[in-house]
């Protein structure tokens, strides 16, 4: 059934390097052997986004493959998607790795362009930027990977943490791309990872501010107050007066802290 409905877009292949007949064979042993690892992804109308040597090798091994549809604003969301799931998965070498990174870098700025003109608001902009914000992670990993002298290297420092400072200044660069602050962008993002559907829509819709939306995302994830323990339990409570000095009204005074150890019984809820 899906192979009938497949098709290649000759602009989509051809932004990719082509494997070498060697690699091309153990993809196909490998798919005799153990059968297509990685679906096929294809867009809304059936064109092929990724994967299209596994599809090669399915239909000169008869094998059916695996169809999985991703949904894309416009061919620029499309391209960049083929570009990046490439740059991360195959084994590139030094010159593919950096042609396709031009590639991305020329398809971003067009985005950026576009979105920037376009009549749309700051939530509808943020959420279609949001795949420039991976490219430029993406980007700034590869740079700090390339400025960071490696083990064994003179210059060497081990890292301590996972947190790295070109996150924020990534999210930065594609805030200014577009035209939006790098709080709003920044709060946009937070909603478009960790809020419901609901909550998104709702933000869509204009219905709710991105401002209180990500009031909303954070007060779901605070901790929840812890219940009070069973039975008898010890309470250290503070009594702070203030005095207003006789002498002056503007002349404040605290009296020292009283601490009271209270050994108290909580009660059932009602």
């Amino acid at each position: 059934m899906y192979l009938l409905n497949i098709t290649v877009n000759e602009e989509y292949r051809k932004l990719l390097p082509p494997l070498s007949r060697e690699e091309y064979e153990t993809l196909k042993t490998s798919i005799r052997e153990r059968g297509l690892l990685f679906p096929i992804i294809v867009n809304r109308d059936g064109v092929i986004l990724d994967g299209h040597h596994r599809y090669r090798a399915c239909l000169e091994l008869g094998v059916e493959p695996k169809i999985e549809v991703k949904i894309f604003n416009s061919p620029l969301h499309e391209k960049i998607f083929i570009i990046e799931s490439n740059l991360r998965r195959r084994h590139l070498n030094e010159f593919q790795k950096a042609e396709l990174t031009l590639r991305l870098i020329e398809l971003e700025k067009q985005l950026a362009e576009e979105l920037s003109k376009a009549n749309l608001t700051d939530f509808e902009k943020a959420e279609l930027a949001y795949p420039l914000l991976e490219v430029e992670r993406e980007l700034a990993k590869q740079r700090r990977s390339d400025s960071i002298p490696k083990k064994g290297e003179k210059g060497f420092q081990p890292v301590s943490g996972s947190i790295d400072p070109n996150i924020g200044r990534a999210r930065d660069i594609v805030a200014k791309k577009v035209g939006l602050s790098p709080k709003t962008f920044q709060r946009a993002v937070a909603i478009l990872e960790r809020a419901p559907e609901d909550l998104k829509e709702k933000v869509r819709r204009g219905r709710v501010s991105i401002s209180y939306a990500y009031k909303m995302v954070m007060r779901r994830e605070r901790p929840a107050t812890p219940p009070l323990p069973e039975g008898e339990f010890n309470v250290i409570y503070a009594d702070l007066r203030l005095l207003i000095s006789p002498e002056t009204t503007t002349s404040y005074s605290l009296f020292p802290i009283s601490l009271t150890f209270k050994r108290t019984l909580s009660l059932p809820p009602e």
